[in-house]
């Protein structure tokens, strides 16, 4: 495979929903319900073995500091994308995730109603990119002229892509953007749906 790795540092970006950070800035009313018994769960992306958001359920530090306002954790397995979990924020199936500015910037741009609350550089410069597959011809961003490349949509694939033909000079409209999540982008590039395929963290790797 061909990869073209990111020259951008990136951000690590902690969301919310807003309905949490009602419920958040209401202390007292938080407290009276722990002393009533009831308890507010706090809907919280999986980090597996990766970031804060692991270490937080490693070390039982978040459940921790909710306590005194009658809330826990809920740790959700959710796809490792913000623009693939937005669903999942509009019905309250998630109310914290961990993401980069990209998806959460396109996020934005469509109304979706989700607030950042923390950023933290991110360490590794190896970490997205976009890959050709080996029968593509595919040798440079100037190949991608007339190629279809798989991105994530509004999200962090599709500013790879983007970027990668505005500093190459390749005009945006001669390559064809297919709007794929990551699960999806992986089985249509693998299977030769599509030429390339801009990915970032585990899949990339």
């Amino acid at each position: 495979m061909t990869r073209f790795a990111e020259p951008l540092r990136r951000l690590a970006v902690l969301t919310v929903a807003p309905m949490l950070m009602m419920t958040a800035a209401c202390g007292g009313d938080a407290e009276g319900d722990a002393a009533e018994g009831q308890t507010f769960v706090l809907k919280v992306t999986d980090g597996a073995n990766a970031g804060p958001l692991a270490v937080g359920k490693r070390d039982g530090s978040f459940d921790e500091a909710l306590a005194p306002l009658g809330a826990r954790v809920e740790w959700v397995e959710a796809a490792p994308s913000v623009s693939a979990n937005l669903k999942l924020f509009s019905t309250g199936e998630l109310d914290v995730s961990e993401g980069a500015f990209s998806p959460v910037v396109g996020a934005l741009s469509k109304e979706v109603d989700l607030r950042i609350v923390a950023a933290a550089e991110q360490g590794g410069q190896d970490q997205s990119g976009i890959i050709a597959r080996p029968d593509s011809g595919i040798e440079s961003v100037e190949d991608l002229e007339g190629k279809r490349v798989a991105v994530n949509p509004a999200a962090k694939g599709e500013y790879l892509t983007l970027l990668a033909l505005e500093q190459a000079g390749v005009p945006v409209d001669s390559v064809e953007r297919v709007p794929l999540q990551i699960k999806d982008g992986a089985s249509a590039f693998s299977t030769g749906q599509v030429d390339a395929w801009a990915s970032f963290n585990a899949p990339y790797q």
